[in-house]
């Protein structure tokens, strides 16, 4: 069997050494590094909402990386409070159907999963997003990856002082993964084999897959994949949750007010240090920044880019900022006329100006993107790059007799950099003939069926930033995938052979060159249009010690607020 570290990891000297063969071997199915948090979740839902900035970025200079709010001895005790961009009503603290930051920051605090995001090098150009242990410590394969044996922590408590075992495993792959109500059915379902899961002993489960998985560990991470108590419905986690994180639910009103204390059973020891953590909804991005410049929150994640820009130099707060794999992209129906001619859809990856987007729609608090999603994992093809070319656009759309056609870009201010990105995006398709138009729809529903997400003939999107290729693609260009927003396997059918190769590959060369050519088919064909890879930005009161903004995929490490403290 392949073999992943035979050994939880708790000390610092572990994780370097830890990282270090990562960064040297890189071997499937190996962890890379330790937890940096218990609690780390990689969201699910490709389309999660953040800030709801829609007052335009400064463009100017990238801002200097900072990626920790400092650190020092932690003093325990205290209440955090951190300011979410509202979901409204239909917030939620189940892990299975997080909708936006502040519902995979609830799901967080309670929830863990087997798995954690683990990024190498955070705050610098050279990140690496992987994955580490979380409630399981060791994960071993047979060859050809179809059979994972995962070995748990010992000692975990849930929140109600009984012991997790690997029977709570089995249940929640059983009954909750499968519940087609849960955002990680289209992951779970078409790869593990339900039935046959089991219990070895008492900390140790074997998960049999239809086909090969070699990085099956980092879908193991997503929020969708929290572990549930033993006997507790899908439908029952949200109501009265019971989980094994650092956090336990005290009170709940959905778009106003979330309070948590401190869970005593909590398995890493020492942690939380923090007495109290209670999340307050915000309407208004702007409201949100007052209040922490007030005094009155301690933390605003994924703060919009205009005011990082416009308080960098404000000593009442510190701005975090780090490079990030959350690609922002707008994306095309390529079955939907007038993207089924591959012509108009090469056009619109030409006619746009990459460099004038980051610095306007992002203020520079971005990176260039190359139209591909998975930046900073493994395997990622960074050497595929895009060439602006106005002129070679025009040229192509009037070889295909699309000269003014009309398309519309339906976007919102969901996202930090959305409505900024489809105007210019917008003005530059309208240089290069064609007549567009930008839909701008209420952010609160923009990422329902409702508002047509999922069926929209160009919309706008923005990848997490998952802890592998595997990830990414079976989020977005598998058959089944959840965000099928371009209609890849339907228009390309012949792709997925090659992207199951590419998931079940074990030896590293044969992997790297597999995954080569199915980026290689997306950056040729597919239907993503990239505006730009953001950075994480986030904002803390300047007294807040302990928290790291690591690129992964929600901001400040995955919410791991068990790790904050409040100097005195």
């Amino acid at each position: 069997m392949t073999r992943t570290s035979p050994r939880p990891i708790h000390s610092k000297s572990e994780v370097r050494k830890m990282k270090q063969e990562v960064v040297h071997r890189r071997r499937p199915g190996r962890f890379a590094g330790a937890a940096l948090a218990a609690a780390a979740v990689a969201a699910l839902l490709a389309g999660c909402t953040s800030s709801g900035a829609s007052t335009a970025p400064t463009p100017g200079a990238a801002a200097p990386f900072l990626a920790s709010s400092g650190d020092g001895t932690p003093v325990e005790g205290g209440e955090l409070r951190v300011g979410f961009i509202s979901g409204g009503p239909a917030e939620s603290i189940n892990p299975g159907i997080t909708n936006n930051y502040g519902d995979h920051a609830r799901a967080l605090a309670v929830y863990e999963r087997l798995f954690v995001q683990d990024v190498t090098d955070p705050g610098t150009p050279e990140f690496q997003i992987d994955y580490g242990p979380g409630l399981a410590t060791d994960a071993s394969s047979t060859p050809d990856a179809t059979l994972w044996t995962i070995s748990l922590r010992e000692g975990v408590l849930w929140q109600d002082g009984t012991p997790f075992t690997a029977d709570d495993v089995v249940w929640t792959i059983q009954n909750v993964w499968a519940s087609e109500q849960s955002y990680f059915y289209p992951y779970a379902a078409p790869l593990i084999d339900f039935a046959n899961v089991r219990a070895v002993d008492p900390l140790t489960v074997e998960i049999p897959l239809a086909t090969g998985v070699a990085e099956f560990p980092s879908l193991l991470t997503l929020s969708g994949a929290a572990i549930s108590k033993n006997g507790i419905a899908f439908e029952d986690l949200g109501t009265d949750p019971i989980g094994t994180g650092p956090f336990v639910l005290e009170s709940f009103s959905p778009g106003e007010r979330t309070e948590f204390v401190a869970n005593e059973n909590y398995w890493d020891e020492g942690k939380p240090y923090l007495d109290r953590l209670t999340f307050v909804s915000f309407d208004d991005e702007g409201a949100r920044s007052n209040a922490l410049l007030s005094g009155a929150l301690d933390v605003v994640p994924n703060y919009s880019f205009s005011l990082a820009a416009a308080n960098l130099n404000n000593d009442q707060i510190k701005i975090l900022n780090v490079p990030s794999g959350n690609t922002h992209f707008i994306y095309v129906r390529l079955d939907e006329e007038p993207f089924t001619d591959p012509r108009l859809v090469e056009a619109l990856r030409m006619l746009v100006d990459r460099e004038t987007l980051v610095q306007n729609a992002f203020g520079g608090f971005a990176t260039v993107s190359n139209d591909l999603l998975g930046v900073g994992t493994l395997n990622f093809a960074s050497d595929l790059e895009r060439e602006y070319d106005p002129e070679g656009a025009r040229e192509l759309i009037e070889e295909a007799g699309l000269e003014g056609t009309s398309i519309e870009i339906t976007t919102a201010p969901v996202i930090a950099g959305f409505v900024e990105a489809a105007t210019l995006f917008a003005e530059q398709a309208r240089a290069a003939g064609l007549e567009v138009t930008v839909n701008q729809i209420d952010p609160a529903t923009y990422f329902t069926p409702a508002a047509g997400y999922g069926e929209l003939s160009m919309g706008q999107e923005a990848t997490l930033a998952y802890p592998s290729l595997t990830a990414h693609y079976q989020t977005f260009f598998a058959p089944g995938a959840l965000a099928d927003l371009t209609k890849w396997p339907d228009t390309h059918p012949e792709s997925a052979t090659l992207l199951a190769q590419a998931m079940a590959e074990t030896d590293p060369t044969a992997a790297a060159d597999l995954w080569a050519q199915v980026q290689q088919q997306q950056f040729d064909e597919g239907g993503t249009i990239g505006m730009g890879n953001a950075n994480e930005v986030d904002a803390v009161a300047p007294n807040i010690r302990g928290l790291l903004a690591a690129g992964s995929s929600v901001a400040l490490n995955n919410f791991a607020f068990q790790n904050a403290w409040i100097e005195e």
